[in-house]
């Protein structure tokens, strides 16, 4: 939680983020609806063989557990009993605590399968972690503190960086300087260029090319 701004997330993004996560965990592809009234269903999968598997995405930071539950028991419960869903998730950005999951789990039986199919933000935060590729693409979990996407990437970026260090390395080796761009960098406001086997390549080209290499993993 103290790594990631979930709080910035609108409810459409968090719907957006359970399906990538979801998706991972799953092994299946997860339907996504417009925003407006769902019936009860933010993100949904169903087989051929008749499995429907029903998430629902409770973005609730600022409410809290207490209204969360009662709006589950009283507005939601009627809902799921009408979708009659084979597997029941909820994902919400409130903590949740042993009895609170219980009780849900109570109420909502047969569909919610397992306690553990009650998502509170601490084990969606830990689910954030191990997915570095989903990091990345939900700009607002990290928009506003670059530090968050190197501390959740770290161990990514840590290969990668290594190798991009090698490779530097290597390029400093290879390049020759010429006397004719730095003559023409003195008379005009072009940067100097140094070449590499007969091509021109300017050290930002260098450096900014590994980098996206190192950042995109391409």
């Amino acid at each position: 939680m103290d790594l990631m701004n979930l709080d910035k997330l609108t409810d459409f993004d968090f719907e957006c983020l359970c399906k990538d996560l979801f998706e991972k965990m799953l092994g299946v592809r997860l339907e996504l609806f417009t925003a407006g009234s769902d019936g009860g269903t933010d993100l949904r999968y169903m087989s051929h063989t008749g499995e429907k598997i029903v998430i629902q995405c409770k973005h609730w930071m600022k409410s809290g557990r207490s209204k969360l539950i009662g709006h589950m028991l009283k507005t939601e419960l009627p809902k799921v009993r009408k979708l009659r869903p084979t597997r029941y998730i909820v994902a919400s950005t409130v903590d949740m605590t042993i009895p609170a999951k219980d009780k849900l789990y109570t109420s909502f039986q047969p569909y919610v399968k397992s306690p553990s199919d009650l998502f509170g933000i601490d084990e969606i935060t830990s689910l954030i972690k191990g997915h570095p590729d989903v990091i990345r693409k939900h700009i607002r979990l990290w928009l506003n503190d670059s530090n968050v996407l190197d501390a959740a990437i770290s161990k990514n970026i840590f290969v990668r960086s290594q190798h991009f260090a090698d490779e530097v390395k290597g390029s400093v080796k290879t390049y020759v300087s010429t006397s004719k761009p730095w003559a023409g960098a003195k008379n005009s406001r072009l940067e100097p260029r140094l070449y590499h086997f007969g091509r021109a390549w300017s050290w930002e080209d260098n450096i900014s090319e590994n980098c996206r290499r190192t950042l995109c993993g391409s």
